[in-house]
């Protein structure tokens, strides 16, 4: 795929219980806020991305320059696996606002 929406999603802990991240496995992620792509099928896949690219989509996502659920990525150089995908180290590539099908 050359695109794919972006989706934030909250990380929460049910009391007693410990959330571990999917790309870092025995580490616990409560309350942290992680990336997902949309894929046009309607699944999601978790977006891989380094510190330098998850602040800078916080940022977007702050400033309005990305909607989750709206803003189509990038992510025609990233490696795609069945569980991940993973951006290539830099810029994060924002390609167009638009609707969702189906929302």
């Amino acid at each position: 795929e050359e695109s794919c929406v972006i989706e934030e999603v909250a990380l929460l802990r049910i009391p007693d219980q410990v959330l571990s991240d999917p790309l870092h496995p025995g580490e616990d992620i409560d309350g942290d806020i992680v990336f997902e792509c949309l894929n046009s099928d309607g699944t999601t896949t978790v977006l891989d991305i380094d510190k330098d690219q998850k602040i800078a989509l916080e940022g977007m996502v702050r400033d309005g320059s990305v909607v989750p659920g709206e803003t189509a990525l990038d992510i025609s150089k990233a490696t795609i696996t069945q569980d991940r995908i993973s951006l290539p180290h830099g810029k994060v590539n924002v390609k167009h606002t638009a609707r969702v099908p189906g929302r």
